[in-house]
This record gives structure tokens, C-alpha cells and sequence, in this order.
């Protein structure tokens, strides 16, 4: 009895040791790299919370990992949005920037690059064909910063527009809202029923007013200028806001909605349309009763019915400091590569449904993303957003006054003075760098 527990025993320990050894390779250092062999990456992004590909995001930091086992990934990414901006700002103002950061495009970046903290990739990517042909050319034409560099390499671009629900639509015998006429007459029908006409975030309202200025003033290049040739749009875009504001086209509680809550009205067909961008796709409940089209051009807009909002204004930034630290071994750069790599750009693609930085194109059977890709293939231009080129305080301005306009209470005249000032003070700040 004794011997066969001796023998068990021994079997439980041999056991016991497979079952711990499985777990030794893990997304973190192995334990037997000793502490000062472990290098140590942090890296900020905006792939984190309700975004579609944040979990595509973790499981590729895990894959790099494995791969390079004496690396531990510090991540400190953060829901897109105002604190994502100011924390990735603070810390380059800090000189505590992360080794690798996925960030803004345009405006945004200006700061870093003036900095001096963030290198361009022009000569890594010549060194390496293979990974410089993984992308697009077209796209690296567009990324190019005013010096002619680049100094963000995206994954995914986007794009803009109406979501129907066309279900919803049909059950009223409504023709989509193609033109102004129409999307008037589908508010003020949808307006009487328990359906909210359009699903709207009057306090994150990014995309409303993407929309409405694209349509106001077209594809002008120096709109995010407030002046006397821009401000006529500006003036016209909000008017336009919040003449269906007063049409009763948003909730009731549009002045608190936050944007992901608006989303989720639209999903689940208390609302008939959205003003949004390609990312909140993968959220959606129906993909197949839902279509997106250009939002229609507003009386007097100057706007081309087939420009869209769409392009690629966010990518990752190399850290200088990092990749010239030695004990780094040049990690960040290799990491960076990693998740631009054509099959990765491929998997982001199908998580946020966004346009591939390369080649590559979407299959898929959804109604949805096929009526998506024909308004990309008929789009006559891409226009950025707004704020891709405006300074961030004055369009956060505009955004905070913007209730204030729809109710009434301030004009959009007066509004737009007072952003005017923080807009010039802005440009003498930047002109100083």
C-alpha cells in the first residue's frame, strides 16, 4: 500500500510540473531573464475601452511578447476622446513621452513633431521595401506631414456619414434622405412617433458638425480658419443644426447624451438616423436593415453631393529618446512594425470596419458594408474632420456653445467671435513654436 502511494506520488508530482512548466510562457518576461535583461516599452493608444479593436490590440501586444520574451509592454491607452488628447500632450510636455504612441494626425501632431521627441520613418521604411510596400502608396502620399516626411504610420483610415435604418424608413414609406427636402420630411414624420428622428450627442458632437460644415461649405480646404470668407459657412452650418434641432430631430436629452449612448438608440431602432463614422459599425445589431449614405447638402451649402468625410489622421509616433536609448534595442521601432505588418492592418480592418492603410479591401455579406464601400468608390473627394486641422481649444468651444445656439440663447454670430479670439490666439502660439 505504502509503494503504491509512493508511485502515486511521484506521478502527482511529474504532473504537478508539466501543469506549472505550460504556464511559463506567458505576455511577460520569463522568469529566468533576469531583472536588468527585461526592457521595458510603454505605449499609448487609443485602441482601449468601447473601441472595436481593442481587443485585437491586446492580443497583438501578447503576440509581440511571445515573440520577444525579455520585453514587458507598459499600456497606457485610453478611450479616444479630450483626455486621451491632453494625457498624450502633458507627457510630451513633460518629456515623459511613451516609446510608442498611436495619436492624431494634422493639428494634433504639429506640437510633437515641432518637439523635435518623434522621428520620421522615411528611411526605416527604405531600408525595408517589403514593409514599405505593405501600405498603400496613395496613403503614404496622404500622411505626409507639411515638411514632406512621415511621421505617423496608420493601421486603419475611416469615414463619415448618415446611418438609415432602412427598416424603419420602409415601415413609414419614406425615401431615404438623399437631399434636404427629404431628410426634413423624415424628421418632422419620425418627430410624431415614438422614433427618434436622429440619434445625436449635442455635447460630443464631433461629427454633427463635420457634417454640416462639409455640407455648408464644401470641400474647403481652409475651413478650420475662422475669417471672413469661412465664418459665412460656419454661420449657415449652425443655423442649419439648429433649425433641426427645432424640428425636435435630436432626444430630449441631446444636451447630456454622451456619443456611445447615442449609438446604442440607433442600434437598437429607437432612432431612425446617425451622424457618425465607420468605427461604431462593429457595435451595430443590424448590419443588413442599415445603410450609410453622404449627408445631403444643405440649402445654399457649396458641398459636392459625393464628398465624405474620410481618410487616415491617426497613426503610431516613434519616440526619438526610445529609439536611440541602447538599452531599448531599437524594440519600439520593431514593435511598431509588427502592428502595421499587412496581415495586422488586415485584422484592425475587419474589427473597426475602417480603411485599410494597404491594398487590401473588405469582403463582406453585410448590405451594410457594401453600400459603405460604394459610397467610398463614388466619393468625388475626401474631405478631413474639422478638427483634424483646427486648434483644439477653439473647436471645444465651439462645441461647448453649440446647446447655447440650437436653444437660442447666444447667435451663432456671437459664438463664433468669441471662438474667433481663441482660434487667433491659438495660431500665435503655434506660429511661436
Amino acid at each position: 500500500m505504502n509503494k503504491k502511494f509512493f508511485y502515486f506520488s511521484i506521478f502527482f508530482i511529474i504532473i504537478l510540473t508539466f501543469y506549472l512548466l505550460s504556464f511559463s510562457t506567458t505576455s511577460q518576461p520569463t522568469s529566468s531573464l533576469k531583472k536588468e535583461d527585461i526592457v521595458s516599452l510603454r505605449v499609448t493608444t487609443m485602441f482601449a475601452g468601447a473601441d472595436p479593436a481593442a481587443q485585437l490590440y491586446e492580443q497583438a501586444l501578447r503576440d509581440f511578447t511571445e515573440q520577444h520574451p525579455y520585453v514587458q509592454i507598459i499600456d497606457e491607452s485610453l478611450p479616444s476622446g479630450d483626455a486621451f488628447r491632453t494625457k498624450v500632450k502633458t507627457d510630451f510636455a513633460a518629456g515623459n513621452e511613451a516609446d510608442v504612441t498611436f495619436f492624431f494626425m494634422g493639428v494634433d501632431a504639429k506640437t510633437l513633431i515641432a518637439s523635435g521627441r518623434v522621428l520620421p520613418f522615411d528611411s526605416f521604411l527604405d531600408a525595408d521595401p517589403t514593409w514599405k510596400d505593405g501600405f498603400a502608396p496613395s496613403v503614404l502620399n496622404e500622411i505626409r506631414h507639411t515638411d514632406g516626411q512621415i511621421y505617423s504610420l496608420p493601421i486603419t483610415g475611416f469615414y463619415e456619414g448618415l446611418f438609415c435604418n432602412t427598416d424603419l424608413f420602409n415601415d413609414f414609406n419614406l425615401p431615404l434622405p438623399t437631399d434636404w427636402d427629404s431628410l426634413l420630411t423624415a424628421i418632422t414624420v419620425f418627430s410624431e412617433t415614438d422614433i427618434i428622428p436622429m440619434a445625436a450627442s449635442l455635447d460630443e458632437s464631433y461629427y454633427l458638425l463635420d457634417a454640416f460644415l462639409l455640407s455648408a461649405a464644401g470641400a474647403t480646404e481652409d475651413l478650420y480658419q475662422l475669417n471672413e470668407q469661412t465664418i459665412p459657412y460656419w454661420i449657415l452650418a449652425l443655423k442649419s443644426i439648429q433649425e433641426i434641432y427645432q424640428l425636435k430631430a435630436f432626444p430630449e436629452n441631446s444636451f447630456t447624451l454622451q456619443d456611445i449612448e447615442a449609438r446604442q438608440l440607433f442600434s437598437q431602432k429607437k432612432a431612425a438616423m446617425m451622424i457618425n463614422g465607420s468605427w461604431i459599425i462593429s457595435g451595430l445589431e443590424d448590419k443588413t436593415n442599415t445603410t450609410i449614405i453622404p449627408f445631403p447638402v444643405i440649402p445654399a451649402g457649396k458641398a459636392d453631393p459625393f464628398t465624405i468625410i474620410a481618410g487616415h489622421t491617426s497613426g503610431f509616433f516613434l519616440s526619438k529618446f526610445s529609439h536611440e536609448d541602447p538599452n531599448k534595442q531599437g524594440l519600439a521601432l520593431a514593435l511598431i512594425q509588427f502592428l502595421t505588418q499587412p496581415k495586422m492592418i488586415e485584422d484592425f480592418a475587419y474589427a473597426n470596419y475602417g480603411i485599410p492603410a494597404s491594398t487590401f479591401k473588405i469582403q463582406s455579406p453585410y448590405s451594410l458594408l457594401k453600400d459603405a464601400d460604394q459610397m467610398i468608390q463614388n466619393a468625388t473627394h475626401f474631405s478631413k474632420p474639422i478638427d483634424f486641422d483646427m486648434a483644439p481649444d477653439a473647436f471645444l468651444e465651439i462645441r461647448r456653445l453649440l446647446p447655447f445656439i440650437v436653444k437660442d440663447q447666444i447667435s451663432s454670430h456671437e459664438a463664433l467671435e468669441e471662438v474667433s479670439r481663441i482660434f487667433n490666439r491659438m495660431e500665435r502660439t503655434k506660429d511661436e513654436l
